[in-house]
């Protein structure tokens, strides 16, 4: 998109792009690939068409002829120099080389200073508060165990506990049951056999209700 655009504000600008040998290259392209489609529709919104496009890698003998070289990303540049150290002095990213309030160099030298004096606050620090950093990582590391080993005895008292009451606890699964079987299952949401299930317990229950009705009136 940028051969594109820069191809015609020269044409548009300057009175013509002859006077300068525009081209690009990819640092990980497929070559002979076209531009992606989003690309050619946002291009052709700007009046430009790049549909005869086709991507090339960028080669050593691209970065000796060019006079400068201008990329979109930090990581573009720094591939880029890596690739083909020669290249230094004439590789920037587009914002870098237009802009009059980004200086890639000076930010640098801030960021390398800015770095240097957390690095001497470090080493201050470390001497000031070192002993006792390591004396806390010591006692939190003690104070782990003691939880874990803490834990470990919960946990061995709670299953004890388990044990005591395993008579208990089968007794009250056998009651449960009982209690269970008081309750005729709504067969609501299940298969024909569930309902007659269900049928079977009520008429079988009801037909104790009725006995229990007859024996009440002789009574």
């Amino acid at each position: 998109m940028a051969e594109g655009i820069l191809k015609h504000k020269l044409e548009h600008t300057l009175g013509g792009r002859d006077r300068f040998c525009v081209t690009s290259a990819g640092l990980s392209a497929f070559d002979g690939s076209p531009a992606s489609d989003e690309a050619i529709r946002v291009m052709k919104e700007k009046g430009i068409d790049i549909g005869s496009h086709r991507a090339k890698s960028v080669s050593r003998e691209m970065v000796n002829d060019a006079d400068l070289i201008l990329v979109m990303t930090l990581t573009h540049k720094r591939t880029v120099l890596d690739r083909f150290p020669e290249a230094q002095g004439k590789v920037f990213t587009l914002k870098e080389y237009v802009s009059k309030d980004l200086s890639l160099d000076e930010i640098t030298a801030e960021l390398s200073e800015l770095q240097e004096r957390i690095e001497r606050k470090k080493q201050s620090f470390s001497q000031m508060y070192g002993n006792r950093l390591e004396e806390l990582n010591r006692r939190r590391a003690a104070l782990r165990e003691q939880l874990r080993e803490t834990e470990r005895e919960i946990e061995e008292l709670h299953q004890r506990f388990d044990s005591c009451i395993d008579d208990e606890q089968e007794s009250i699964s056998m009651l449960e049951d009982k209690l269970h079987r008081l309750d005729i299952v709504d067969p609501f949401g299940g298969d024909v056999a569930a309902y007659r299930r269900t049928l079977a317990e009520i008429e079988s229950s009801l037909d104790s209700l009725v006995a229990m009705l007859a024996a009440d009136k002789q009574a």
